[in-house]
């Protein structure tokens, strides 16, 4: 099947239109098919800690929207990057009102929309958000020519280098220096922008100009906001909106106007945010998002099946099929609610109910690439591998860039034996994201069975060298170790681990998040069992001391990782407990080549223990458990000097 790749990303539901500017973020105007709006869709550079910002995203999504910051409505994915999707103004920023007669003409006019973008500030400190970091016109978007809005707030934080956050122009002189951004930074910036408003071009410091024909209060105010010692700058923006409204009053004769009133969040907004929180794979919070919107709207057919589906992946499916019923009682002409219900149906164990939900889904809108996808699943899942290629190939016909569904295809075609067709997609799965890890790992796994093994590792250069360095890149680094391992390519595997760990250390000193410190644990563990299965061919000494150092890295952080998590309202995640357990399985296998059988029995008995309280209510442990209850009865039988068992 012939591609055709075009320039701009490709998001989905969203069709881009337009490209207005770049920098540390491309933002386009987009369409948005599911909702009939135009949105503005961020996509950060591979210079933003894309891990920091959906955390600082993820805080914004929780803020009540107000007239004077463009908060949040979702956020989406672009090649595993976070993508922010905002309200758009047509009116384009302040910048394209800078040295325009109205502003240097209006003074009244300049002081509203100063007033504005103070009230914008109070409103998101209320809120917990206490700095922005990059405050200059190009941030301040028009409503229209009346009301202002300040974008991006929280986001300049994800900057890699915080010290180089913000526009030089704007900068105050200690970020400039190095010290962290703070309300007195913004007030700094704040200053000069007001400065540009008035006199049409940025103040020349360090001894800016007087600005001709504005009152001597005002330019005062705005000299002790540029002030070059933080401690003498207003105390915050409340107390610069009291000033510039005696000013206003001063000037116009009558009182500043009122402060506008944060803005009621409805059905469709609240659905958006809780999506949003699902690319962050944040469920948990997702579902008190949809709750809100159905209790807004409780007959909205495509909050309700929201609803249904986040509960879904929750795994509570009794309580899905429920709401995915209401939904359709309400519509059931409405393709989202057929599609749910068959996903519910499917993860009950009824794929000829879910199949025949899927297929009204489908007839219902069959231009709709997302609903040929999830069917392809559905039958993927249930081993209809002929129904499930053609259903793939129906949503690619559709959307070519779909690179998820690329990779499936290609799982399908190997199920069937043909492996050049499923090269193929994997390939194209990658022209559109580089660094997909199913489909890396995949790919390499088929090209390792047919003994590529050059072509195979010139892969995980390629994801070094062109991918950005967070957690899904380390992801994919580690899924090629894994495939390289399991094909006893073990200088291979050893190389994608040892990267995969360089990468999740990079990112993780911008941000020590639990998840990726984690998955960085289970890296060291399988460089441990790579050095392990190396020992019978070398019998080099140094592997056991090199495994003996990961696996005891390994356990490290993971009992840091435990204690951590013990001491908090939620306690330890099963998850994390599974691999510890796993952990232990691995470092008794280094203590019995070290020759230690007591230390390794002790530990081997307290991975089965684990593994027991926890396989009896998570029976897809049970293979695990066999696993280490066999691994304990082989050494306790070479402690014992035992033969092997016939």
């Amino acid at each position: 099947m012939d591609i055709e790749i075009e320039e701009s990303p490709f998001l989905g539901r969203w069709t881009l239109l337009e490209k207005f500017s770049g920098g540390m973020s491309d933002v386009w105007r987009a369409h948005d098919a599911i909702t009939e709006m135009e949105w503005a869709l961020k996509i950060p550079s591979d210079e933003i800690d894309a891990t920091l910002y959906e955390r600082e995203a993820r805080v914004l999504l929780g803020i009540e929207p107000h007239p004077n910051v463009v908060v949040l409505q979702s956020i989406a994915r672009y090649r595993g990057r976070p993508v922010i999707v905002m309200q758009y103004h047509d009116q384009g920023s302040l910048r394209r009102w800078i040295g325009a007669p109205r502003l240097l003409v209006d003074h009244a006019l300049d002081l509203r929309l100063a007033m504005q973008i103070c009230d914008g500030f109070v409103h998101m400190k209320q809120h917990g958000i206490v700095a922005h970091g990059d405050l200059k016109p190009d941030n301040i978007l028009m409503w229209n020519r009346e009301v202002a809005a300040v974008t991006d707030f929280g986001l300049a934080r994800s900057r890699r280098d915080r010290s180089k956050g913000g526009t030089r122009a704007y900068m105050a002189p200690e970020i400039a220096a190095g010290c962290d951004i703070d309300e007195t930074s913004d007030i700094y910036s704040f200053g000069c922008t007001l400065y540009e408003m008035l006199g049409g071009s940025c103040p020349r410091l360090p001894a800016p100009e007087p600005i001709e024909g504005i009152p001597a209060s005002l330019e005062e105010l705005i000299r002790a906001c540029m002030a070059k010692e933080r401690q003498r700058r207003p105390a915050g923006f409340e107390v610069i909106r009291e000033r510039l409204a005696g000013i206003y009053n001063d000037i116009v004769g009558i009182d500043a106007p009122e402060p506008l009133e944060a803005l009621d969040l409805g059905a469709l907004d609240w659905t958006m945010r809780g999506l949003g929180l699902c690319s962050l794979g944040l469920h948990e919070e997702e579902t008190r998002f949809h709750r809100k919107a159905v209790e807004i709207d409780p007959r909205n057919a495509e909050a309700l099946s929201r609803l249904a589906d986040n509960l879904r992946e929750r795994g509570l499916l009794e309580e899905a099929k429920e709401w995915a019923a209401r939904a359709l009682e309400i519509d059931d002409t409405f393709h989202l609610s057929r599609e749910t219900m068959g996903s519910v149906l499917d993860d009950l164990g009824d794929f000829e109910g879910a199949e025949a939900h899927y297929r009204k889904a489908v007839a219902l809108q069959p231009e709709d690439e997302e609903t040929w996808y999830n069917f392809g699943l559905a039958l993927q899942r249930n081993e209809q591998w002929a129904e499930a290629i053609d259903a793939y190939r129906k949503a690619l016909a559709l959307q070519p860039r779909l690179s998820h569904a690329w990779s499936n295809l290609g799982i399908t075609y190997e199920n069937v034996h043909d492996l050049r067709r499923a090269e193929e997609a994997y390939h194209h799965a990658l022209l559109h994201e580089p660094c997909l890890p199913q489909a890396l790992e995949n790919l390499t796994a088929l090209l390792c069975r047919e003994e590529r093994y050059a072509e195979a590792l010139s892969f995980c250069d390629e994801i070094v060298r062109q991918c950005p360095r967070n957690a899904d890149t380390g992801l994919a680094l580690h899924g090629l170790g894994l495939a390289f391992l399991d094909a006893i390519q073990l200088d291979a595997a050893d190389h994608a681990f040892a990267a995969a760990i360089e990468i999740r250390q990079a990112a993780l000193e911008r941000n020590a998040d639990p998840t990726m410190l984690n998955h960085l644990a289970g890296t060291h563990k399988m460089r441990a069992v790579v050095r392990l299965r190396k020992l019978p061919r070398q019998l080099d000494p140094r592997l056991v001391i090199e495994a003996k150092m990961e696996i005891d890295e390994a356990m490290r952080i993971r009992i840091d990782l435990i204690e951590a998590a013990a001491g908090t309202d939620d306690g330890i995640p099963l998850p994390l407990m599974h691999d510890y357990a796993m952990t232990l399985y691995t470092c008794s296998g280094v203590m019995a080549t070290m020759g230690d059988f007591s230390a390794a029995i002790s530990t081997a008995t307290s991975a089965v223990k684990f593994l027991e309280d926890l396989a009896s209510d998570n029976p897809e442990w049970e293979g695990d458990l066999n696993l280490c209850r066999s691994n304990l009865a082989e050494l306790t039988r070479i402690a014992k000097g035992l033969p092997r068992p016939s």
